[in-house]
């Protein structure tokens, strides 16, 4: 798979209800993970820490891929991330665009762009 492809996949994983499966499969051991507003993640584990504790609350995130660009080792995405609850109803839509790089078949760096008001007014 090239890179696109395998973003693709992570993102189809990410909507299967398994969000710390996702991570778990796709992030590097060394990941450095960024979101607007919020604390840096660096390593795989701490990601799938965070995203553990998230997906008690939304463990589905449907990605709608608005636009995608790869070059390299480098993919670039605009998309709205559809952030479902466990009845599978949407809590939040979060437009953002984001920027991964893969080393190896995996992210080792993804750094999303987004207004964080909808997701840190969910976290209360």
């Amino acid at each position: 798979m090239d890179n696109a492809e395998i973003v693709r996949s992570f993102f189809d994983a990410m909507a299967e209800g398994d969000l710390p499966g996702a991570f778990e499969r796709y992030l590097a051991a060394d990941v450095l993970y960024r979101n607007s507003g919020l604390p840096d993640q660096v390593g795989r584990q701490a990601c799938v820490d965070r995203v553990t504790e998230v997906a008690r609350r939304i463990p589905v995130v449907e990605i709608e891929l608005l636009a995608l660009a790869a070059e390299g080792d480098t993919v670039l995405t605009e998309r709205v991330d559809h952030c479902k609850d466990v009845d599978g109803v949407e809590v939040h839509a979060l437009p953002c665009c984001g920027v991964m790089r893969l080393r190896d078949g995996r992210v080792h760096y993804w750094s999303d762009y987004f207004d964080p008001r909808a997701y840190l007014a969910e976290q209360g």
